[in-house]
């Protein structure tokens, strides 16, 4: 008897390929009847049910193997397809999750949950929920706390900010820019005020004194005197 069940199973899995759908239906039902306990023919006579669009039948067949067999896995995933394809998102859904807690490793489960809309959010990325949600990364709050103090960052007190130490001007550059913005030696200079003149002193009567000797002389000082014309006495000297 096994080696029929393994006849019918390989003869049905080839009508199955060929899309003989009927006739591998009527080869399973008739191991069947003989075998019902046959789990892999009854699995491939509900897949040549929902190849024929026969839902209904497909629910009947893999409920009574759930019961039978309620750790098969496929059993639960080809019970959550007739679900779908009898438009009963909520049961496929539950019988689908069944089957994944079987065998998480049944792909095609998964790609029928998800058509349902019944699928796991994704894991949150921390990482771009930090750079939107403005909180540092673990990175950058570690890089704050070894930081010395004297290079933390000064908080910015207004819109200006700054220029880093990198790019300050050495004092002495910073010398030479200021007296450079002060020389004006190419530029025409004004005239020099006079200095003015130091008052002279007064005489008893009030008047201004003498000029000091050596200031300048009435024209014709220094120079020798004509002699006197014939008959003229001639001048003395005045005295000392």
């Amino acid at each position: 008897m096994g080696s029929s069940v393994q006849d019918v199973t390989a003869r049905a899995k080839q009508l199955i390929s060929e899309r003989k759908y009927r006739d591998a239906v009527r080869a399973c039902r008739r191991v069947l009847l003989s075998k019902p306990d046959a789990v892999p023919v009854r699995l491939l006579l509900a897949q040549a049910l929902l190849a024929l669009g026969r839902h209904d039948e497909v629910r009947i067949e893999m409920l009574a193997l759930s019961k039978k067999a309620p750790d098969v896995g496929a059993a639960w995933r080809l019970l959550g397809e007739a679900y779908i394809r009898g438009g009963q998102p909520d049961a496929a859904a539950e019988a689908l999750r069944e089957a994944l807690k079987l065998d998480p490793a049944d792909d095609e489960a998964r790609d029928l949950l998800e058509e349902v809309g019944e699928v796991d959010a994704p894991p949150k990325m921390e990482t771009i929920d930090r750079w939107f949600g403005g909180e540092p990364t673990h990175a950058e709050a570690r890089i704050d706390e070894i930081r010395p103090p004297d290079e933390q960052a000064p908080p910015a007190t207004g819109p200006s900010i700054d220029a880093p130490a990198s790019v300050e001007l050495d004092p002495e550059f910073e010398a030479e820019a200021t007296s450079a913005e002060h020389d004006v030696s190419g530029l025409p200079s004004a005239p020099p005020t006079p200095s003015p003149a130091k008052p002279r002193k007064r005489t008893l009567l009030g008047l201004p004194a003498a000029p000091r000797p050596g200031a300048a002389r009435p024209p014709g000082a220094g120079l020798p005197s004509a002699p006197p014309p014939p008959g003229m006495p001639k001048p003395s000297a005045p005295p000392p």
